[in-house]
């Protein structure tokens, strides 16, 4: 009798690989490795993907219940890719395609819809009883044939992105674009759709529901040249015809996904698919990140032309002790001659509320949070105090704790305060705050509709926002003819060795729009001479990347070294002997001698104030060497077989 090794598409513990299910009789002709089937587990019927075929005793198994009428028509390379995530990631194959795969809809996986043979150029038949073993996994990231695109405008940036999707659909092929946000996706698909032809134009993203995710990716089991557009969730995508990768805003953290387990990085994943369907990959970036510098050649750069820059410097300005110290009489100036031009302005503040911290007034107390001791930041709507970690919040008027008072100072940069100092200014001006805030929703979404009104009000208002504008709103820089960065000098943090370059990339979005449109562009700092300031006014990222790598290979941080992020939740039911156990054999076996040379224990801490579950963790460091994994098969082995209380974080986006 023939044994099908399937893996179910539900999330298994680490050490599960998949089970085997005896395969009826009427099916023997049709199921082979790369078949989706529907088959019983514990009281429930859920679907799999056949992997490996043998003949042997099926007494004892249970039995598939039904062929599903697709397929992976190159199982080869669609299984090295499942395979490399579920290894690199340090979760089981079926973790990894219940990651991947859109959820199958129960009405499919019981046969009540008409079954459609997914049609294909490469028979079914063609590997015979492929098993796992026959699937060998690429290792090296240096082999990807990954190019990295560095356009000056959206113009010339959407210009390139057709042209790709002409030569891929010329070629009868799929060009898959990943972008890092669920709007900047459904912004291109018009465009997408006017050089598409006649071929689909597919859509795919968290906001759908999963009925139409999934009937969207059964259609590229059917379906010739396709253009694939969406965010993590176009990874989706099967490897087969895939002829050209695009990630756009390569630079993003947006493209990692950080809330969830597994966490992984969709800019890797797009790689592997590459190494896997011989396809090319395209990382677009206006400032490529530093590690994609160092694997990948860049085609373009930006320095053929630039918006000219004004830099004020707020040490100067005060001294004049004239106006506020950061809306400054060059930004006055600024502001009036962009209104007299009637149009709109955008001035950039990545701080949120009415300032950093809240100060008792007559003793001096920091309010911070009581679950993880973080600064309580103040926000005017809702009036609280609240802490941006763990959403601990309390009234904006409670009393001191040390000394009962009520009067409440706001220290600190915020886009509240800076719209109430703009008021005393521009008084007939409406100012409108723009981040993430659930009290901001209103007005981002009149951004997104871009009504005749709405066109109007934002050429006469002054808007002040957060990273999100950027990422979330960026219609609005069409309307725009001043660009303000209210605080330019760059922040330091010790847990977040990217903090730098993501900065420098912050303030190269913002001048990709403003040359995008036209508009003009301001700076404040109090450091402008400063190499940060300097590279950046000079359109010299070439140098300031350089020397930042330099900073890192002293460091010992990437590009240089992986790291390894393991945090520890156990559940509420573990014992504390347990717990101790668990936490002093990870400890153990970084200390030991018999680890991987390469490893070291750079980072072990308890989190016990935080109101989150995670109690402990672990940063693992991994020193580079030329020709060889990032990771050691032996700790990748020691991961593989890691309590599943311990999350692994391969990705981290800081410590």
């Amino acid at each position: 009798m023939r044994i099908a090794h399937v893996i179910p598409l539900i999330r298994l513990p680490r050490a599960m690989d998949g089970f085997d299910y005896a395969v009826p009789q009427e099916c023997i002709e049709t199921i082979r490795a790369g078949t989706f089937v529907a088959i019983p587990f514990r009281s429930s019927i859920v679907a799999g993907l056949v992997v490996g075929m043998l003949d042997g005793n099926t007494t004892k198994l249970k039995q598939i219940i039904r062929a599903l009428p697709l397929f992976y028509a190159d199982m080869r390379a669609q299984w090295q890719f499942f395979e490399w995530f579920a290894r690199e990631y340090s979760v089981s194959q079926a973790t990894a395609l219940k990651t991947l795969l859109p959820a199958f809809p129960k009405s499919f996986l019981s046969g009540k819809i008409a079954r459609r043979r997914a049609e294909s150029s490469v028979p079914l038949h063609e590997y015979g009883d492929l098993h796992l073993s026959d699937c060998s996994v690429i290792h090296s990231d240096t082999e990807a044939p990954v190019t990295i695109i560095s356009p000056e405008t959206l113009q010339e940036k959407w210009s390139a992105y057709a042209s790709l999707i002409k030569e891929s659909l010329s070629r009868n092929s799929r060009i898959v674009i990943i972008f890092p946000t669920i709007h900047d996706a459904e912004l291109f698909v018009p465009v997408a759709r006017s050089n598409a032809g006649d071929c689909q134009t597919l859509l795919f993203h968290s906001g759908l529901s999963e009925g139409t995710l999934f009937y969207r990716w059964l259609e590229l089991f059917s379906s010739g040249p396709a253009c694939i557009i969406g965010t993590r969730m176009a990874l989706c995508a099967p490897v087969h015809a895939v002829d050209t990768i695009i990630i756009d805003q390569a630079e993003g953290v947006e493209h990692i996904q950080h809330d969830m387990n597994p966490r992984f990085d969709s800019r890797r994943c797009a790689t592997r698919i590459g190494l896997a369907a011989c396809a090319r990959v395209f990382l677009c970036s206006t400032a490529p990140r530093i590690e994609d510098r160092a694997l990948y050649p860049i085609q373009g750069s930006a320095s053929k032309h630039s918006v000219p820059i004004a830099c004020v410097n707020l040490h100067d300005e005060l001294r004049k002790s004239s106006t506020d110290i950061f809306i400054t009489e060059p930004l006055i100036r600024a502001i009036e001659q962009c209104h007299a031009a009637k149009r709109g302005v955008f001035l950039f503040c990545n701080r949120t509320g009415r300032g950093s911290m809240a100060i008792c007034n007559e003793c001096g107390h920091i309010y911070s949070c009581p679950h993880c001791a973080k600064e309580l930041k103040p926000f005017s709507v809702p009036p609280r105090l609240s802490c941006e970690d763990c959403k601990f919040s309390q009234p904006l008027n409670a009393r001191c704790p040390r000394c009962s008072s009520v009067q409440i100072k706001y220290a600190g940069l915020g886009i509240e305060k800076i719209a109430r100092t703009l008021m005393r200014f521009f008084p007939s001006t409406p100012i409108r705050e723009l981040s993430a805030h659930e009290s901001h929703a209103p007005f981002a979404a009149s951004i997104h509709r871009k009504d005749e009104r709405d066109a109007q009000a934002l050429t006469q208002s002054i808007i002040v926002g957060t990273s999100y504008a950027i990422s979330a709103c960026s219609e609005l820089f069409s309307d725009c003819g001043l660009v303000g960065v209210i605080h330019a000098d760059p922040f330091l943090s010790v847990s977040d060795v990217r903090l730098l370059e993501h900065q420098w990339q912050t303030l190269a979005k913002l001048k990709f729009f403003a040359q995008s449109f036209n508009a003009r562009m301001l700076i404040q700092a109090f450091d402008t001479s400063s190499n940060f300031i300097r590279t950046f006014l000079n359109n010299e990222y070439a140098s300031f990347a350089d020397a930042e790598s330099e900073q890192r290979k002293r460091g010992g941080w990437p590009p240089y070294a992986k790291s390894i992020h393991l945090l520890y939740r156990p559940g509420a039911r573990v014992p504390p002997e347990e717990r101790r156990k668990s936490i002093n054999d990870v400890i153990g076996y970084f200390s030991s001698p018999a680890k991987d040379p390469r490893c070291s224990l750079f980072l072990h801490r308890p989190l016990r104030k935080m109101k989150q579950p995670t109690v402990y963790e672990a940063v693992i460091r991994i020193a580079r060497v030329d020709g060889q994994d990032d990771v050691p098969p032996s700790l990748r082995e020691y991961l593989a077989h890691l309590p599943n209380d311990w999350l692994v974080d391969s990705e981290p986006l800081f410590f």
